[in-house]
């Protein structure tokens, strides 16, 4: 497997090919489902994706015992991929959805999402809904980063007030999608407010998206609005999103009539930004 890998890491075609014929020729080597995605993989770099999908059909028909799960969600994804909408669906009737748990879901709505497949991915959010045992706050999360990707900002409210009539409870990161949804669309008053309940939390190792959180700053700026931006900062310091120095230069941008810096560079050290 070393020397596939390094002929897919490679692009090496001819090479890979080569080493898949002596590894079928050979009794004594396995073939097994991992083999035929790394060779998919290989042709989905070049952009072969005919014998790529030829490989992940032989995958799927190698796919056995313990693993054989694991190897339909791989597969299933680099269908998606490709684009071979029919091939998704079809792992999902044939060999997923029959006990699907909270992975299958997540991974079939993904993959109907990098489809462009919405009307799909809503009908198998539906279903997870009506059936899940144990609540996963990806799934959803996953669903409202895709509305706010295809500028469905309504959509992705109504699944956040589904949620929260529902009695659960939404953490930094859905909020952060829609705060960054909210900027895409110039919703800056909606927008504000999002990224106030993000810098809120304290998720250790995520911060706001930085371009989110200085929209928001020229934002309060242009408003006037110096107590809600203070106010802001606060938090942000507190819970450990921006250093003290970044802290002090956004407070002398917010009230300097013409500032020295903007506020990405305050703070590109907070987020190693370059």
């Amino acid at each position: 497997m070393i020397r596939l890998n390094a002929y897919v890491t490679s692009a090496d075609l001819k090479g890979m090919e080569k080493l898949l014929m002596e590894m079928e020729a050979n009794h004594l080597v396995t073939v097994d489902w991992y083999t035929s995605i790394s060779a998919a993989n290989g042709y989905l770099k070049v952009g072969n994706f005919v014998k790529a999908t030829e490989m992940l059909w032989k995958s799927e028909y190698l796919a056995r015992g313990k693993t054989r799960m694991l190897a339909y969600k791989y597969i299933q994804t680099m269908h998606a991929i490709i684009g071979n909408k029919n091939d998704v669906y079809g792992l999902w009737n044939i060999h997923i959805g029959h006990n699907p748990n909270n992975s299958s879901y997540l991974n079939m709505i993904s993959s109907l999402v990098k489809l462009d497949d919405m009307d799909g991915a809503e009908k198998i959010l539906e279903e997870w809904e009506s059936a899940y045992k144990n609540y996963d706050a990806r799934i959803p999360n996953l669903m409202i980063t895709a509305y706010c990707k295809c500028g469905q900002l309504e959509k992705a409210e109504a699944h956040i007030r589904r949620i929260l009539d529902g009695g659960k409870q939404l953490d930094g990161r859905t909020w952060n999608r829609m705060a960054c949804g909210y900027r895409a669309d110039n919703d800056m008053e909606n927008a504000v407010p999002a990224i106030k309940k993000v810098v809120s939390e304290n998720l250790v190792g995520r911060r706001p998206s930085a371009l989110t959180l200085v929209a928001c700053i020229k934002y309060l700026k242009e408003k006037a609005d110096l107590d809600l931006a203070l106010e802001i900062f606060k938090i942000c310091i507190e819970n450990g999103h921006i250093s003290v120095t970044s802290y002090d230069g956004l407070v002398i941008y917010v009230y300097s009539e013409i500032p020295d810096t903007e506020p990405l560079e305050l703070i590109n050290r907070d987020y190693q930004i370059n």
